[in-house]
């Protein structure tokens, strides 16, 4: 969709895709801005920004791309847009509907595997930061049903 993280802010988002409410779908007083868009027809493909901390609550920090066979209840109100459908990527071929085995082969081994959810890490210290990209994947039938990428970045004590 040609957005970057870091780069990006959540109103370039809203005024290549349309003006998508801002909402957290967290508590947490530390929850990312979310500005989130649905695919208009019966794919249901649902897209969500994220812009936290590390953002200034402005850039993006995340995203996540979530099948219509997932229940995300935080999600049931997005923005309609005609540009969000299920053959969304990321630059890596990162999509929904990938198999296991395709996925394996896209970003190696996870580092992490809690039941369905395979979770893909990788850190680096670069002062005064440590950095740390996650890419957590959801498997439904062992394909690709949602899959969340993260940007965090932590000022080192």
């Amino acid at each position: 969709m040609g957005f970057t993280i870091g780069k990006t802010t959540l109103a370039d988002v809203q005024a290549k895709l349309g003006c998508s409410e801002r909402r957290k779908c967290s508590y947490d007083s530390e929850a990312d801005d979310e500005v989130c868009y649905v695919a208009p027809d019966k794919d249901g493909t649902i897209v969500v920004f994220a812009s936290g901390a590390v953002g200034g609550w402005t850039e993006l920090t995340g995203y996540k791309v979530i099948s219509s066979s997932v229940d995300a209840h935080c999600y049931r109100q997005c923005f309609r847009s005609r540009k969000v459908n299920r053959k969304v990527k990321t630059k890596a071929g990162l999509r929904l509907g990938l198999t296991r085995e395709q996925l394996v082969a896209l970003l190696g081994a996870p580092s992490e595997v809690r039941g369905n959810t395979l979770i893909f890490s990788r850190s680096l210290d670069m002062p005064p930061y440590y950095v740390i990209d996650v890419i957590r994947v959801t498997l439904e039938n062992s394909r690709v049903v949602a899959f969340e990428v993260k940007h965090i970045k932590e000022g080192i004590g």
